[in-house]
């Protein structure tokens, strides 16, 4: 298994802070959270990007602004990407203010 880089690590690290944190906040308002590191082929795109990938499930009605009753949702905040078999990595946006805008977001679905 090829070792990750320092930002890879960063990725995964803050999708774990983030799950740690909301995972028990949104289930006391039914909203169903989670957060995973993300680094997959956008086939339209012909990229690998690397962020963070934020699913929610809400089941109370109504739903908070942003989220559909019963609906499955998926939000992708990509950090960074490149050509696939390619070494470089071309920054989108600084993990920072990823982490800044999805706790926006679910701060937004929890106290709604």
């Amino acid at each position: 298994m090829p070792r990750r880089d320092e930002i890879s690590a960063a990725v995964v690290e803050a999708a774990r802070q983030l799950f740690a944190d909301w995972a028990r906040r949104g289930r006391d308002v039914d909203v169903i959270i989670a957060v995973n590191p993300m680094n997959r082929l956008l086939w339209r795109r012909w990229r690998v990007v690397e962020g963070l990938d934020v699913r929610a499930f809400c089941r109370h009605n109504p739903p908070p602004e942003g989220l559909t009753l019963g609906v499955q949702q998926a939000f992708q905040y990509p950090v960074r990407e490149r050509q696939p078999f390619g070494r470089d990595w071309t920054p989108i946006e600084d993990l920072d203010s990823v982490v800044a805008k999805v706790e926006r977001e679910l701060t937004r679905w929890t106290t709604s």
